[in-house]
């Protein structure tokens, strides 16, 4: 990893097919950047320009896959197929029934995609690649640990929304943003304990006493480790960060719930190897192990930005790092001609 630049900006409204009034500017700033060469960018498309919808559909005879595919967007797509730019993520023939095929579609409209590729060149970029978080968050997953045949749920928590998916080696047989991030328990924490509102101050403790008080009442009671270095005070903390995280956290577990119960009733017999979780997660301390005891599922958070070999002048960036950067580290792993 060469450099790094992030900035959070305003995505406009949910209805607006135009990008957010913030972009340019940022834009200009990375194109006038010496660390970053070149002047192509690969884009993630915002969530709110994405129609992503799963199909299951029999081949006629003499039909090609592409018109078949084209002939469940015009069943499905809310707006003129005329209007839109469709790929799809995932093509799986059927096992069980010869020339019936699921596939997991992606449609944007024509004039997001013209937006976006006029906003780039009026920073003076040009678009190479215009890709799914979520092919990305495998893409980087693959890399790191390689996908297996058995379904994995792979998750990506962000500040206000998350990433919910399961996959496998070559499917994607679920995905869904959902309502669910990491700000609104920064927020409850910095209200309840009277903290900066820099995050800095709530992600130390999250860091530090997380969801640890299910493991200390599970067993004795007591920290595992000698009383001096656990005050009374501490474990008052850890008493009433568990209380404070547990509700917010068991909206996540419900999540997962429903996208398992949703694979386990399109699939005959399913064993979930693991769940995965990048982005945010990493700051809450037993999280893993907490969701691995509710769901009785193997859990595992990634952090990595952990993993990546930096350049000297690259300081300071494990704590808040792993959101924003998962999904645009697997962008990156991305082949392209052009380099």
């Amino acid at each position: 990893v060469g450099h790094l630049l992030e900035q959070e900006r305003d995505p406009g409204p949910a209805g607006d097919h135009q990008p957010g009034d913030g972009l340019l500017p940022a834009l200009k700033i990375i194109a006038k950047t010496r660390e970053f060469k070149g002047r192509m960018v690969n884009i993630h498309l915002p969530e709110k320009h994405l129609n992503c919808f799963n199909v299951t559909f029999d081949l006629n005879p003499d039909e090609m896959l592409e018109d078949a595919i084209v002939r469940e967007c015009r069943r499905t797509l809310s707006f003129p197929l005329e209007e839109a730019v469709v790929d799809y993520a995932s093509l799986m023939e059927s096992k069980a029934k010869k020339r019936q095929y699921s596939a997991v579609i992606v449609a944007v409209r024509k004039e997001v995609v013209n937006a976006y590729l006029s906003l780039t060149r009026r920073a003076g970029l040009s678009v190479g690649i215009m890709d799914l978080h979520l092919s990305s968050l495998m893409r980087l997953h693959s890399y790191l640990f390689k996908l297996k045949d058995s379904p994995v749920i792979l998750c990506n928590v962000d500040a206000e929304k998350s990433l919910l998916s399961v996959v496998t080696r070559n499917r994607i047989l679920a995905q869904r943003y959902i309502p669910w991030g990491m700000q609104p328990i920064l927020n409850q924490l910095m209200s309840s304990f009277e903290l900066d509102q820099e995050n800095s101050e709530a992600i130390g403790m999250l860091k530090r006493y997380g969801l640890m008080h299910e493991k200390f009442a599970g067993a004795t009671g007591k920290p595992p480790t000698s009383a001096a270095e656990h005050s009374d005070n501490d474990m008052t903390i850890y008493r009433t960060l568990f209380q404070l995280l547990t509700p917010y956290v068991e909206e996540l577990i419900q999540e997962f719930y429903q996208i398992t119960g949703y694979i386990r009733s399109e699939m005959a017999t399913v064993r979930f190897g693991e769940i995965v979780i990048y982005g945010w997660a990493s700051a809450v301390n037993y999280l893993d192990q907490y969701i691995e005891n509710r769901l009785d599922i193997p859990t595992q958070i990634i952090n990595p930005m952990a993993k990546l070999i930096w350049p000297v002048y690259a300081t300071d960036l494990e704590d808040n790092a792993g959101a924003p950067f998962a999904p645009a580290l697997g962008l990156a792993l991305r082949k392209v001609s052009w380099l």
